[in-house]
């Protein structure tokens, strides 16, 4: 017996030659244990046989009745017709595509046990290619006991043969793989888990008595859950210890930080204050910090992290600001410019724009040191670029570029490197717990003094030429208006989705007298950057935008936000968008616009909004009515690759789960290898969010 059966490939099971083993490989089957957590999606119920008299149109059922009449048509594609009876009735079985043996297997005078769904002809009710078994004998022909799984397949992979192997499975993990596979006594007691053989059975074969489908807190299903997600946060805990081992520059210096905190025009919060004293303590250590500052729309978090790279910079070191936009960086570049023109730092801004000639000087500084504080976009960590001597790296909106892309940066640091990383949108508490147990976390949950709340109004359509009188009013007062659109042209099936050109064109025939600006991610750099100087010189009275001015752009004259079809976008990015007016001292709007299609989900989400102007909030709201998306709680779309769990649904079991953890790495270090290896998935993921 091996100590790891469950990671041995599929290969192993009786009928899985080489052409099924690829086959299984399109559905993420590789070992035994994938198969065995490759669970059904439906069930059949086979248990009940029903009468013939008794069957609903469309409503599957299980007959067994005696042949009494079959026939094939001969075409280019034989048809087989078979006709049944019980003592009720009877009842035709049609089969495209079928063959002379098979005809043969329905014998007049034997039984068939067929599970299908009826339909109606003209001839009266019919079932197409039901599931069958015959014999001659019809006591033998007995309903399930269990019901009966359903698994999604691939071309060429039948639900007989799944079915078989999934079985063969069970089988083998009831020999060889409990105790493998178990977690240790005192866990499965404290967290009342069952054995996890018992749920594999449970699951795949549900008794008669069973309710399904299964839900999450069923004793079977929650076995996995916990499993999988403890696996996860078992091996996050591994990375942490592996990120606490990495060396970095102890940088002890830090008169400049105390000196510039002492110029600025604005007060810090006591939650930035807090936050920098953590990052401050971070940066003593000659161990290379991993913090995630996190914080919501207009909280300060860029001036929190100007002061560590402050800190870096007066050690003798470089620091590097990655954002993911040029327009972010841009604004980066020069609010950075302005706070430190009293300070002897050389500041560089390389983005993909610049000319050859300018690159190259800018390449040049950063390489020689002369340039101390480099900000940038995807250009940072481009093969041409080196660092004199990189201490300190910020990626702000961190969860937009790959684990592989913060790798190059980091690989450009000579004697290692400190990370802060930061997102605006902030990830519900539950999930931090757990998805950022491996990191330090910062949050700064206190807005600045002075902040005018946003008022949100939620406006269908139809009102549409009430809101432009409006706007017209605002935009002669000398405020400006943003008009956010979800597509850029019309090309988009969904035809009722503003898009921004057409929008742009039809304003500017009804406000012939204003200054109407375009701006979207097609746009070639030369041409966002003028469009937007222009708004911020107030040149522009409405910039029609697509959702690339989520983060990074402040005018403070802009007072109204109107989003087109805002329940086609998630909340965290609606309540980004809402963040970008406020920024002055200006009573701000932000009217959220629906068509009379709008879903249920739309209708709670345009209420969440209104409803909430919390960012931690909005969160956990977004998390509840997404069900399902990134792990972050961040990205709309997306899926983290677990098997079993969800964590919008599951999010409840996290603080067991890092208790769990925490017992199983100090008491129980053997369980953690065999955890983690076989929920094999992990070792592929792409830790987007590290």
């Amino acid at each position: 017996m091996c100590d790891f059966f469950y990671t041995q490939p599929v290969n192993q099971l009786t009928g899985i030659g080489r052409s099924a083993e690829e086959t299984l490989k399109k559905l993420d089957i590789v070992s035994m244990f994938d198969l065995l957590t490759h669970l059904p999606i439906e069930y059949q119920d086979q248990t009940k046989i029903a009468s013939i008299s008794e069957l609903i149109l469309d409503q599957p059922a299980l007959i067994i009745g005696k042949i009494i009449e079959c026939h094939m048509t001969q075409t280019r594609k034989p048809r087989l017709t078979c006709l049944i009876a019980d003592r009720t009735d009877q009842i035709r079985l049609h089969f495209f595509h079928s063959y002379a043996a098979q005809k043969k297997q329905f014998s007049l005078g034997f039984y068939v046990r067929c599970y299908g769904i009826p339909k109606l002809d003209h001839q009266g009710f019919i079932i197409y290619h039901p599931e069958y078994n015959i014999h001659q004998d019809k006591q033998v022909l007995k309903p399930q006991q269990c019901f009966t799984p359903v698994y999604s397949s691939t071309t060429g992979l039948t639900q007989h043969k799944l079915r078989k192997w999934c079985a063969l499975a069970l089988a083998l993990c009831d020999q060889e793989m409990e105790q493998t596979l178990n977690l240790p006594i005192e866990i499965q007691k404290q967290f009342n888990l069952w054995p996890i053989t018992k749920a594999f059975h449970y699951l795949h074969n549900p008794p008669a008595t069973a309710i399904v489908p299964l839900t999450a807190q069923h004793p079977a299903k929650y076995r996995l859950i916990f499993d999988e997600l403890l696996a996860y946060q078992l091996h996050l805990n591994q990375l942490k210890k592996e990120y606490k081992s990495k060396r970095a520059p102890a940088l002890l210096h830090n008169t400049w930080q105390i000196e510039f905190i002492s110029t600025l025009s604005f007060q810090l919060t006591n939650a930035q204050m807090r936050v920098v004293q953590e990052i401050h303590q971070d940066l003593l250590r000659s161990t290379a910090m991993l913090r995630l500052l996190q914080g919501d729309v207009g909280s300060g978090k860029t001036i929190v992290a100007v002061l560590a790279a402050l800190q870096c910079i007066e050690n003798g070191y470089q620091a590097a600001l990655l954002a993911p936009t040029e327009l972010l960086a841009e604004q980066h570049y020069m609010n950075c410019k302005a706070w430190f023109q009293a300070l002897p730092i050389s500041i560089n801004l390389l983005t993909g724009k610049l000319s050859t000639a300018n690159k190259q000087a800018c390449l040049a500084n950063i390489q020689s040191g002369k340039t101390q504080l480099i900000i940038g976009t995807h250009a940072l960590f481009q093969a041409t670029v080196k660092y004199d001597d990189l201490g300190l790296i910020i990626i702000d909106e961190q969860h937009r570029f790959g684990v592989n892309q913060r790798r190059l940066l980091l690989e450009k640091a000579k004697k290692g490197c400190h990370q802060l990383l930061m997102t605006a949108t902030p990830i519900p508490r539950t999930l931090a717990m757990s998805l950022y147990s491996h990191i330090d976390l910062s949050t700064i949950d206190e807005l600045p003094d002075g902040r005018i709340p946003i008022m949100t109004s939620v406006m269908p359509d139809k009102h549409r030429q009430d809101l432009l009188s409006r706007v017209q009013k605002i935009c002669l007062s000398g405020q400006q208006v943003y008009w956010i659109c979800s597509w850029i042209d019309t090309e988009d099936p969904l035809h009722f989705v503003q898009a921004a050109e057409l929008t742009k064109q039809k304003l500017s025939e009804h406000f012939p007298n204003l200054q109407i600006g375009l701006l979207h991610g097609r746009l070639d750099s030369s041409e966002k950057h003028k469009t937007m100087s222009r708004f911020k010189a107030g040149e522009i009275h409405i910039l029609v935008a697509t959702t690339v001015i989520e983060v990074g752009i402040d005018v403070p004259n802009a007072s109204i936000i109107i989003i087109e079809n805002a329940d086609r976008l998630g909340l965290a990015q609606l309540h980004q968008l809402r963040g970008r007016v406020g920024r002055g001292s200006l009573s701000s709007y932000c009217i959220l616009l629906y068509q009379e299609s709008i879903s249920h989900i739309g209708i709670e989400k345009l209420k969440a909004m209104k409803q909430f102007k919390d960012g931690f909030l909005i969160a956990e709201k977004d998390l509840t009515l997404r069900g399902g998306g990134d792990v972050n709680g961040i990205q709309q779309t997306g899926n983290q690759p677990f098997k079993i769990a969800n964590l919008s649904r599951d999010q409840v079991v996290l603080p067991d789960i890092v208790q769990a953890a925490d017992i199983i790495d100090k008491q129980y270090p053997e369980y953690i290898e065999p955890l983690i290896d076989r929920w094999s998935f992990l070792n592929q993921m792409n830790y987007s969010h590290l």
